[in-house]
């Protein structure tokens, strides 16, 4: 993974390479970079994905793998604190050769050619927690409107 910062480090970019997880490789560069909470955009290509949507009833992903050659339409998200640590909250489209697409929730998938991400660093830390109600690690916000 390179990495180089635009707009007075205000911005982050990355280029992943072949085999690089797309996710794993977020999550590295926030912590070694010691992003507080960012917004994450992204391209590229991989010939692996695991993706969900999340079931309210149930509480839990539904999973679906993909092993085939894809675009990374739109990779879209924000990093976010989970105990301290680094936390990348992703959702992925991805096309296909046939024109198909798939969408929901990036696991973790696997750069087949190069994937582009930028990361646009918001100076001030957002701490999730887990909800019991919704099963889910949601952002803590301050303000209830």
């Amino acid at each position: 993974m390179q990495s180089k910062f635009l707009n007075d480090k205000q911005v982050l970019v990355l280029r992943l390479d072949i085999d690089e997880e797309v996710v794993a490789s977020i999550l590295k560069a926030a912590e070694h970079y010691k992003i507080p909470s960012g917004i994450v955009s992204g391209i590229g290509a991989v010939n692996f994905a695991e993706i969900g949507l999340y079931d309210t009833s149930k509480k839990k992903y539904i999973k679906t793998t993909l092993r085939e050659p894809l675009e990374i339409a739109a990779l879209n998200g924000s990093l976010s604190k989970k105990d301290g640590s680094p936390y990348a909250h992703l959702h992925v489209v991805f096309g296909d050769s046939d024109g198909r697409t798939y969408g929901g929730h990036l696991d973790r998938a696997t750069v087949s050619a190069t994937a582009e991400i930028f990361v646009q660093i918001n100076p001030e830390p957002i701490e999730r927690s887990y909800s019991a109600d919704i099963g889910l690690n949601l952002m803590a916000l301050q303000e209830t409107l």
